[in-house]
């Protein structure tokens, strides 16, 4: 964090720093004093998830089939999920992907339309770029998401976020 910022749900505090589950709520639900409203608040989710990548490729729970079930129970218990994928899914899934790291995932958003936000029928809504997009969509299908990024690269998440 660059900056110590506070909202009616809390305060997170400059600097890199470790925290309990209350004071990550906090970190990815602000979003009225931040600059970029909701898209701060976007780029802090993706951050907390690559530090959650981070933290779990590096104590190997993934590794550890035991290990990956508790956490996997800890995570369903403030995640809701279809009925298809179910705590056994998800400990197969994280135990498959076990040799994932941070560096291999790519958090990026969607192409925006100028202007970017709006207001429908008393709902703030985003706007996407359409013709964008379709670039974006087309990389993803065809796995060359890497090209895009570099043809785009203000879409990747930055290594610091507000």
């Amino acid at each position: 964090m660059p900056q110590t910022t506070t909202d009616g749900i809390g305060t997170v505090e400059a600097g890199c720093q470790r925290m309990d589950g209350e004071q990550a709520l906090e970190y990815v639900r602000q979003r009225k004093t931040l600059p970029g409203g909701d898209f701060d608040r976007q780029r802090r989710q993706q951050n907390w998830m690559r530090s959650v990548i981070t933290g779990v490729t590096q104590q190997d729970v993934a590794g550890d089939p035991l290990r990956a079930a508790g956490v996997v129970r800890q995570l369903a218990a403030s995640v809701q999920t279809d009925d298809g994928l179910g705590e056994a899914q998800l400990v197969q899934l994280a135990v498959s992907y076990r040799a994932l790291r941070a560096d291999d995932v790519t958090f990026l958003q969607a192409p925006l339309a100028d202007p970017a936000t709006g207001d429908e029928d008393g709902a703030s809504v985003v706007y996407l770029d359409a013709a964008a997009g379709a670039q974006l969509w087309e990389a993803v299908r065809t796995d060359d998401v890497a090209s895009w990024l570099a043809a785009n690269p203000g879409a990747g998440l930055a290594d610091t976020v507000r």
